[in-house]
């Protein structure tokens, strides 16, 4: 409806910005690149603006005053149309060249300090280091009472899910995403917004839609045009491909390696993560579990067995228990493979835990390729664990 009415209005006084809070500014410009917007789109993964619902439509008149924030479509040509009288004194300029980064470590101002965060993950002006002066930032304000907990919550785990996307690949920022997003979320259940970010890696049954179930369809398209579609740099998760359904729980598949015969890698060749969403879960509520395998040494062997990780639990029914990583093409490589599942705590349940093993082909040096299991277990964190 929007793209029609600012089509029918043909208006030199229009100027359209977009403003979306996706956490990863590519899959943004692939959208607008299949939609064929032409006009400029800017990213707000932390919600600075503070909105806590989407989509607003704010006018804004031709002296830089905010007129309406409940736009509707029908409005907009009485909108261009009505001429308002410039403000007594003009509103102050944003200086983009202030370094918060600087004043903060001068006068220790918490809301130096806070806008130094949001400044260097934003803008990511130190690079790597970007990320990790955000963190530092962000925690030093949350020790200070009077400012909004569940905003710096929500920032920390933007944070850390950037470092983890973009740098470390280490378990422990995805799983501090996840327990900040979810802290967050338990300061203000009203906040529509932290609550998507969580159902966009959570379970099935909690999702309103599917996330991102229209790429394949927009890069087909983008093809289709001759063009070049945007690429992807983080590769989308299971869950965020999915839309909302009940889950089917699995109890009836064949354990592999029903002897324990394979020989163990404790860990040398390949590093075995867990993520929890949402972080904390209670009996008789379902989060979705995140396996992550990263190679340390070595490269996957694709031309013999794929990759199957057989999972159980005592206190929870899952939606697999043989999970599959199918080949790529290439002989070997060293990407990181992810595996997903639904987990339902059984009611009743004092604790949770979930263990399992993995089973891969990996080559390691001078061309040797061997098969090996790595055996895991996690425990899953309670509701009660976030006090």
């Amino acid at each position: 409806m929007w793209n029609k009415a600012i089509e029918a209005a043909n208006s030199d006084n229009l100027v359209v910005i977009g403003v979306v809070q996706e956490q990863h500014a590519e899959r943004t410009r692939l959208y607008k690149q299949w939609k064929q917007y032409d006009f400029p789109i800017v990213q707000d993964p932390i919600t600075e603006n503070g909105i806590a619902v989407v989509p607003v439509f704010v006018g804004i008149d031709e002296h830089g005053i905010v007129q309406s924030t409940r736009m509707r479509p029908n409005g907009l040509s009485e909108f261009l149309e009505t001429k308002t009288e410039a403000p007594a004194e003009a509103a102050p300029k944003l200086d983009a060249s202030i370094n918060y980064g600087v004043l903060a470590k001068q006068g220790s101002s918490a809301e130096d300090w806070m806008k130094w965060g949001d400044q260097e993950l934003l803008f990511r002006g130190n690079g790597e280091n970007s990320l990790n002066n955000a963190i530092t930032a962000y925690r030093l304000v949350s020790k200070i009472e009077e400012f909004d907990q569940g905003v710096l919550q929500f920032r920390l785990g933007v944070a850390h899910r950037a470092r983890y996307d973009e740098v470390s690949n280490d378990e422990n920022d995805f799983d501090l995403a996840s327990k900040y997003w979810s802290l967050a979320l338990a300061s203000n259940p009203n906040q529509y917004i932290w609550r998507r970010r969580i159902e966009q890696y959570g379970p099935r049954l909690s999702k309103p839609y599917p996330f991102y179930d229209w790429v394949d369809q927009a890069v087909e398209e983008i093809k289709a045009r001759g063009e070049e579609p945007i690429q992807l740099k983080v590769p989308l998760t299971q869950s965020e491909l999915a839309g909302k359904s009940k889950p089917t729980y699995s109890s009836d598949q064949t354990r592999p390696d029903p002897k324990d015969q394979i020989i163990r890698d404790e860990g040398e060749f390949i590093q075995i993560q867990s993520t929890n969403v949402p972080a904390f879960v209670s009996p008789g509520k379902t989060s979705t579990v995140h396996l992550r395998l990263v190679p340390k040494s070595g490269k996957w062997n694709n031309e013999s067995m794929p990759l199957t990780v057989w999972i159980e639990s005592e206190n929870a029914k899952l939606t697999a228990q043989l999970l599959e990583f199918p080949n790529p093409d290439t002989a070997d490589s060293t990407e990181n493979r992810q595996l997903e599942f639904d987990m339902f705590v059984k009611k009743g349940s004092a604790e949770c835990t979930v263990k399992g093993f993995a089973l891969y082909n990996v080559c390691v040096e001078d061309g040797i390729c061997v098969y090996r299991r790595q055996d895991f277990e996690f425990e899953v964190p309670f509701e009660s664990d976030s006090d």
